[in-house]
């Protein structure tokens, strides 16, 4: 019992070890004119842990094409490693960019520490060059001297113990001469409505080894990731690779009144043991106020032409049925009939009957019935 106890400590531990840290290369900009071009790519980082960093160094290969158009090279340091606390270097030769961050302090005190599994820009790297027709890229990680392909040495906040990661592991996605991100995630949008919760919508512009998301929920947006809660149940399946914008939408109808959530969108890898996919967000989407009772307002325009619109309110769920009456009492159009959360909600008629008729100018009354409450107004209808 003790070795196998031993046998899963070891298994536990390689994988966290495995998926640590993980670095990628991204092209966030490539335009050309026809006589001058620029490309600029990041360097990226996240952490599935709290680790802090005292060595960040690495190296990439821009290509055979982009290298003998002998480019120049303007580095952009976004002071992720504050200069005060790390020396830097960083140089660009024969199509080889180096970059190094290394802290005087390896003990764990006073460093920087990569803590949530969002990517992080470490550095950026931009070329601008004499275009060429047929000009391609291969950005790779790639070794040449003594600098490995990528190196991180830091100490792990949860074991406190020091902790190693180079470029050779495995957990390096292998489809990185590509540049692109592995989702191009277009747009990420959501909202709420009594009915239904929050609703998230996103568009991917394409998809690589991708084989669905997870929806992740936090009530801050500096939260740990291993804190947020998983509010999807099964996975929304992915396209695998794809070239053509794809439309996802999820609701979570878990939530309370009056409240900011935050949400992350995580892409999962079809590559087994792939863990750089990554998170999209924090997405800041606040509740409505809880309802206060039950209300029919008044429509308005009042007189209208040829649409008009009301609210009304319920404090608890209810069947509800509103419908159009003319001075007859003759029944014109149902506008709702059915279950309704608590909630406030818009009705609008565009003064159509239930043929989809135009109903005639004059006096109307549109009537609420929620549950065993009734309320009715007058409205107008104009030519």
């Amino acid at each position: 019992m003790k070795k196998m106890l031993m046998v899963v400590f070891g298994l536990l531990f390689a994988v966290s070890s495995y998926s640590a840290v993980n670095m990628r290369l991204v092209k966030t900009l490539h335009t050309d004119d026809g006589t001058n071009g620029v490309i600029r790519v990041a360097v990226q980082a996240y952490s599935t842990f709290g680790y802090k960093i005292y060595l960040f160094s690495g190296q990439f290969y821009v290509g055979d094409d982009l290298r003998d158009l002998t480019p120049t090279v303007i580095q952009n340091d976004p002071d992720y490693f504050p200069d005060g606390d790390y020396l830097k270097n960083t140089n660009y030769s024969n199509g080889f960019c180096y970059f190094e961050f290394l802290s005087a302090n390896d003990d764990g005190t006073n460093l920087k520490t990569i803590s949530k599994s969002t990517w992080e820009t470490i550095y950026t790297f931009e070329y601008q060059y004499s275009s060429t027709p047929g000009f391609k890229t291969t950005f790779e990680w790639t070794s040449n001297g003594s600098y490995p392909l990528w190196e991180v040495d830091a100490w792990n906040t949860f074991l406190g113990e020091p902790y190693i990661q180079t470029g050779t592991r495995a957990s390096m996605p292998a489809d990185l001469t590509d540049v692109s991100l592995p989702v191009q995630m277009q747009r990420f949008f959501g909202e709420y409505a009594y009915d239904a919760g929050v609703k998230l919508n996103w568009t991917t512009q394409s998809e690589v080894n991708s084989a669905g998301f997870h929806i992740l929920r936090s009530e801050s947006p500096d939260a740990e990731i291993g804190s947020w809660t998983r509010v999807t149940g099964a996975m929304i399946p992915g396209q695998g690779n794809s070239s053509s914008a794809m439309e996802y939408a999820f609701s979570d109808p878990n939530v309370g009144w009056d409240k900011t959530y935050y949400y992350q969108i995580h892409e999962i890898s079809t590559v087994f043991g792939d863990t750089s996919k990554s998170y999209y967000g924090p997405l800041a989407v606040t509740t409505k106020p809880a309802p206060q009772g039950f209300r029919l307002s008044q429509n308005y325009p009042n007189p209208f032409n040829p649409t008009t619109q009301f609210e009304y309110e319920i404090r608890d769920a209810a069947q509800v049925k509103i419908t159009i009456f003319n001075l007859l009492g003759k029944e014109v159009a149902t506008l709702v009939n059915g279950h309704r959360p608590a909630g406030i909600y818009a009705v609008s008629w565009d003064g159509t009957d239930a043929a989809g008729r135009q109903a005639a100018s004059g006096i109307y009354f549109y009537r609420i019935q929620a549950g065993d409450r009734t309320d009715i107004r007058k409205m107008t209808k104009m030519k």
